[in-house]
């Protein structure tokens, strides 16, 4: 008997935009966060986890939709066995190439600015207009949180994003930086123009010269 072709296919630039205009998937970029931000497939969101997360994973997407993925050269075949393994029913394909291929063709793309906990701790001063965003988990504030901070949960963000003009700026950080760009590349997404991630998460604002709180913080 033959061995079954995996239905996980390499696709061609032509292919893989050809899916994106008639298909509608979620694409999903699977590359670490410092990679993501530096150019990325406009409407990808970063998933940059090794680790298994399935409750998150069916959190943030519709795991019966159909997924492209972008992926690391040399890490497509790992990728797909993780993204099924957290629930996802149906992954069409990955871009030959990676991202490489996009930017090659002199496609439009998307970046991220991320900030330091430096460069955090002198917005929270003196940067009146812009949102901070705490986007842990509510067990995780116990830990403390930056003075005036707005908590939006990653679990429940689709469904709960800052209800604030599109266009204001946002501050966003989570523990050690993952999640942020995550949330980063989903609030793109929902429409927000001006995200600035703060690499290392709250791991490195602590060690700044910023105001944290300990008191209760208002879930929004």
């Amino acid at each position: 008997m033959a061995k079954q072709k995996n239905k996980t296919t390499e696709l061609s630039l032509s292919e893989f935009k050809i899916k994106i205009a008639q298909d509608h998937p979620t694409i999903i970029d699977t590359r670490l966060p410092d990679y993501f931000e530096l150019g990325h497939i406009p409407k990808s969101i970063n998933y940059g986890f090794r680790q298994q997360y399935p409750e998150l994973a069916k959190n943030l997407f519709n795991l019966e939709n159909e997924v492209l993925l972008i992926c690391k050269i040399g890490e497509e075949e790992d990728m797909i066995n993780h993204f099924k393994s957290m629930g996802f029913g149906s992954i069409a394909g990955y871009l030959a190439g990676g991202i490489d291929t996009w930017l090659q063709a002199n496609e439009k793309y998307d970046m991220v600015i991320s900030i330091s906990a430096e460069e955090l701790a002198l917005d929270s001063k003196h940067n009146h207009k812009a949102v901070i965003i705490d986007i842990r988990e509510v067990s995780e504030l116990n830990e403390g949180y930056v003075n005036n901070a707005q908590n939006y949960p990653i679990s429940t963000i689709i469904k709960n994003h800052p209800n604030i003009a599109k266009n204001t700026e946002l501050l966003v950080y989570c523990d050690k930086g993952f999640r942020s760009m995550m949330v980063a590349s989903l609030l793109k997404i929902l429409g927000f123009t001006n995200i600035k991630n703060v690499w290392g998460g709250f791991e490195q604002i602590v060690h700044e010269k910023v105001e944290i709180k300990k008191s209760p913080l208002t879930l929004l």
